[in-house]
C-alpha cells in the first residue's frame, strides 16, 4: 500500500505538470524533435543525436507522425534524405526492421515504398522528405540527422535535507523524461550510496528502458565505476532497490551476484553495459527522483 501511495502522489504531480522540451528542441505533438543540418553515415547520425541530452535517431509511430515529420521538415529546410533509427535484416518484411535501442519493429507501422525495404540496397532507413515514403540504403551514405528526446517536466522541486525543517528549492541538474538524476563526486559503497540518496529525496537510480540507460552515459565527466540501484542474483534476475518494476536487463558481465553497477569509460562498445560486484565496494552512483517532487520536512 505505501508504494502504491508514492506512485499515486508521483503521478498526480505528473499531470499537474507542463511538458517541456530540452534547450534546442522543438515540441512536436508529444515529442521532442530536433533536426541537425549534417550530413553522416548512420552510426555517426546516432552519435551526433546523443550529444543532445541523450538524444536518438527518430522513431514514427504513426502516419499522423509521419505527416508531422514532412511538415517539420520542410520547416527546418531540411535534406530529402533524412536518418530514421531503424535497420532491416530481410527484403520486404517489415518485421524485420527494428527500431532501434528496443522501440520496437516496422511490423506495427511503416511507411516503405513499394518492394522496401531492400536489403540489397543497404540494412538502413530513410525518409525522402517529398513524399513521406521510408527507402533502404547503405548505412555508410551520408544523409541529415533527425534526432529525438521524450517530452519531461520541470525540474526544480523542494527538498528538506538532513536536519532541515524547511523545504527549499532543489534544482534538478540532469532532466530527462520527468526525472531528475544527480550524479556523485564521492565514491561509496552501496549500502552508503542508497542512504546519501535517501537523504535528498531520492533513489539509487534504477533504468527501465534502452534510451534511459544511453542518457544516464552521457552524464559524468570522468571514466570510474557507478552504482546503479539494483542487485543481480543471476544474469536474468535483477531487483530494484527503489522496488520498481524491471522493464529493462542490461547485465552481462556477472562473475558473481552482488550489486549492480555500469562502467563509463568513453568507449561505446563497452559504455552501459551492466555488471555486478560485491556491495562493500566503493564506487560513484546515480540519485534519481521524479521531476518537481516536493519532500517531506521530516526527510533526513
Amino acid at each position: 500500500m505505501k508504494y502504491i501511495l508514492i506512485f499515486l502522489v508521483i503521478y498526480s504531480q505528473l499531470l499537474k505538470s507542463t511538458a517541456i522540451c530540452p534547450d534546442g528542441f522543438d515540441s512536436v505533438e508529444n515529442k521532442c524533435w530536433k533536426y541537425v543540418h549534417k550530413f553522416m553515415d548512420q552510426s555517426g547520425a546516432d552519435a551526433e543525436c546523443l550529444q543532445y541530452n541523450g538524444a536518438s535517431l527518430i522513431k514514427i509511430q504513426d502516419d499522423v507522425e509521419n505527416d508531422h515529420l514532412q511538415t517539420y521538415l520542410i520547416s527546418k529546410n531540411a535534406d530529402d534524405r533524412v536518418w530514421l533509427g531503424m535497420t532491416c535484416n530481410e527484403s520486404t518484411v517489415a518485421a524485420s526492421c527494428n527500431w532501434s535501442y528496443d522501440r520496437g519493429t516496422a511490423d506495427e507501422y511503416n511507411k516503405f515504398g513499394d518492394n522496401y525495404p531492400n536489403v540489397t540496397k543497404g540494412p538502413c532507413v530513410y525518409i525522402l522528405k517529398y513524399n513521406k515514403k521510408w527507402y533502404s540504403s547503405d548505412c555508410e551514405s551520408r544523409r541529415s540527422v533527425m534526432c529525438e528526446v521524450p517530452q519531461t517536466s520541470e525540474g526544480t522541486g523542494f527538498c528538506a535535507y538532513e536536519s532541515n525543517t524547511d523545504s527549499i528549492p532543489d534544482p534538478c541538474p540532469y532532466n530527462y523524461n520527468h526525472n531528475c538524476y544527480f550524479p556523485s563526486d564521492v565514491n561509496a559503497s552501496f549500502a552508503d550510496a542508497v542512504r546519501f540518496c535517501s537523504n535528498m529525496c531520492a533513489d539509487l537510480v534504477s533504468i527501465h528502458s534502452a534510451l534511459e540507460n544511453r542518457y544516464l552515459i552521457t552524464i559524468p565527466d570522468i571514466q570510474a565505476r557507478w552504482w546503479l540501484g539494483g542487485v543481480g542474483p543471476t544474469l536474468d534476475i535483477i531487483v530494484w532497490s527503489d522496488f520498481s518494476p524491471v522493464t529493462y536487463n542490461n547485465l552481462q558481465f556477472f562473475d558473481h551476484g552482488g550489486c549492480l553497477y555500469v562502467d563509463i569509460n568513453f568507449n561505446t562498445k563497452i559504455d552501459g553495459i551492466w555488471g555486478t560486484d560485491y556491495c562493500y565496494e566503493t564506487a560513484r552512483f546515480f540519485c534519481k527522483r521524479p521531476t518537481g517532487l516536493k519532500c517531506p520536512t521530516n526527510k533526513s
